[in-house]
């Protein structure tokens, strides 16, 4: 190993041990070769990798840089459609991190435009984590868009996460198993939340069974594909469905039914097949 400095570094041992390593012509290494190496006191390092063989040859050596001193992860960012004006955020200074951190600043890009949503200064010791709660930023106009958080500290370390903004809370709020004539069939309530911020487009149905089949539902009542059905804010709406998978059949299997818009949201629910 070459490290950025010019001084090198010798493996002495590996897992499997070279001298237990033949390479044939257009072969590889499998599984790749353990080197044992401790670069604890080499982190955030540019180095050189360059491996030799017995014959005098040498391969072409390949570049890489060791992990930071510092290692954050963004776990979670919550945004809620009740409150477009905040969203919560959780860091993680990991256990593998060499140092105690300061938080000192969040910012926001969507698109070509990044805004300093927080600043300030949280301690963050190795292995814990700060849940920034209600963090303020309107984000209505930038609702289904995707976002990139940064968090910021004062000694120079980052972490970035990306998020699709929410834009819709659609759920199946109901499915009812019935039987007419003879005839199974069931019904299934979708609803577009009063707290969604734009009309979709019912598109698709489908239903997973017990033993993971998907099976498409298009003999419905309303028009799926490539119509489809607009679903306004605030608004529910009942599809009858009829199908050659018969749920009289399948009576106490836990199956799951699946809703998908033109603009591609979904909504799932799962539930075990009882006649209502």
């Amino acid at each position: 190993i070459t490290l950025d400095d010019g001084k090198t570094v010798k493996i002495n041992e590996t897992v499997p041990g070279l001298e237990f390593l033949t390479l044939q012509p257009n072969g590889t290494t499998d599984p790749p070769i353990k080197c044992l190496w401790d670069w604890t006191n080499y982190r955030n390092r540019a180095i050189n990798v360059t491996v030799y063989t017995k014959q005098g040859f040498t391969v072409p050596p390949k570049s890489a840089v060791t992990p930071p001193g510092v290692i954050l992860r963004i776990e979670e960012a919550e945004f809620n459609l009740t409150d477009t004006n905040h969203f919560n955020l959780t860091v993680k200074n990991l256990e593998t991190s060499l140092q105690n951190v300061d938080l000192d600043r969040i910012e926001v890009q969507v698109g070509g435009d990044t805004e300093t949503v927080w600043d300030g200064t949280v301690p963050l010791n190795i292995g814990d984590s700060y849940n920034f709660s209600d963090v303020e930023w309107n984000w209505t106009e930038s609702a289904g868009k995707t976002a990139t958080i940064t968090v910021y500290t004062a000694e120079g370390f980052n972490a970035s996460y990306s998020v699709e903004l929410l834009c819709v809370k659609l759920e199946v709020v109901d499915v009812v198993f019935a039987n007419f004539s003879g005839l199974d069939y069931f019904n299934i309530t979708v609803r577009n939340d009063a707290i969604s911020l734009r009309n979709v487009t019912l598109w698709e149905i489908t239903l997973i069974t017990a033993d993971n089949k998907s099976v498409s539902i298009t003999n419905v009542n309303i028009q799926l594909s490539p119509n489809g059905t607009e679903l306004a804010i605030g608004s529910e709406i009942t599809v009858s469905c009829t199908s050659d998978w018969k749920w009289s059949s399948h009576i106490g299997e836990t199956i799951t039914i699946r809703v998908l818009t033109r603009e591609g949201y979904e909504a799932t629910l799962s539930l075990t097949v009882e006649p209502s």
